[in-house]
């Protein structure tokens, strides 16, 4: 059976970004596509890629069936951190490499906690989850992708508290299940989130495709229409209130998600001079191949030399034109 492109392009995009690998657990890994799974029964990202767990800390505590899932929308350079470090760190801690762990700008001062949610909608909000352009390397297509963890959360840790960013003053209901005044989750205690999946949204790459952009959900959810997983915005707008994070990353800055150029560059001069000499390479053949044709049988010292000026500007004209075409399709495609 063919391998799920979505989880193809998935395993790409982390190989990509040098995930850790010791953490896998690829026999969970699942695809949510529609092609691969029930449409009714889909209300998650397309793609989860297992994260291993302690089973001794999951049988003690019993967190398959006692704990609650929440989803955690970040970038990847923090999921990895996170997956790294097997948790979520607060604000004020210190990661094992003696950093501080890195805010997101706009996070509301005083709030040292680790924030979730019970929603995947709402994790997969720009405000939250990165978005990354991806070529993939197998076909050359462009991606989108988004990041969002996958979380287990002790039920008598969890501080309930509306959303922020604005929905409610709005009018606008962020997910289809749950109301906005209970859509974010917080905790001091670090230890009663534990992290077992990466969610990632995979997208074909589409110039015109906002469908997660804030004001995309504002005209779904006003027009009484069903949240759908995200896809991408290009250019959401600045939050109303900015997010919370507060996860860990090993490097000095976020990656913000990039924006691929939609038209393509001008050509260099060395291109233009590439094409200029493969243009005048092919006159010498195609005129073999003329004076071949008109002195066919003209030639008072060998009969053949018109015969074999005709071999060979075909030959040499063949040979060019498809070198020719090689070197375009590079140009256009690389």
């Amino acid at each position: 059976m063919a391998e799920c492109e979505h989880l193809r392009v998935g395993r790409e995009f982390l190989e990509s970004v040098s995930w850790p690998f010791a953490f896998r657990q690829e026999a969970h890994d699942r695809c949510y596509y529609e092609r691969c799974y029930p449409p009714h029964l889909k209300d998650t990202m397309d793609t989860r890629f297992a994260i291993s767990v302690d089973e001794g800390f999951f049988n003690h505590h019993d967190v398959w069936d006692k704990w609650l899932n929440c989803y955690h929308g970040t970038s990847i350079e923090n999921a990895k951190s996170c997956v790294e470090h097997r948790q979520l760190l607060l604000p004020n801690d210190t990661t094992m490499h003696g950093k501080k762990p890195e805010i997101r700008e706009g996070h509301i001062p005083g709030q040292d906690y680790v924030f979730t949610t019970p929603s995947i909608s709402y994790a997969a909000l720009d405000y939250y989850a990165h978005t990354y352009n991806f070529r993939s390397p197998y076909n050359l297509q462009l991606h989108t992708i988004k990041v969002v963890l996958q979380c287990k959360q002790k039920p008598d840790s969890i501080i309930v508290q509306p959303e922020t960013v604005d929905a409610r003053r709005q009018g606008i209901k962020i997910c289809r299940y749950i109301p906005n005044d209970k859509l974010e989750w917080k905790t001091q205690n670090r230890s009663t989130v534990t992290i077992y999946g990466l969610l990632l949204e995979v997208k074909q790459y589409h110039v015109h495709d906002h469908s997660n952009s804030f004001q995309y959900q504002q005209i779904r959810n006003t027009q009484n229409v069903s949240y759908e997983p995200a896809t991408i915005s290009q250019t959401p707008s600045p939050p109303p209130f900015k997010t919370k994070v507060s996860t860990i990353s090993n490097s000095g800055n976020i990656s913000s998600p990039t924006t691929e150029k939609t038209h393509r560059e001008p050509m260099s001069k060395k291109r233009i001079a590439l094409l200029i000499l493969l243009v005048i390479a092919t006159i010498l053949p195609i005129s073999a191949l003329i004076f071949g044709q008109i002195y066919k049988n003209d030639c008072p010292i060998q009969p053949w030399i018109p015969r074999w000026m005709t071999i060979f500007g075909a030959v040499g004209l063949a040979t060019f034109g498809l070198l020719f075409i090689i070197v375009t399709l590079l140009l256009i495609y690389f």
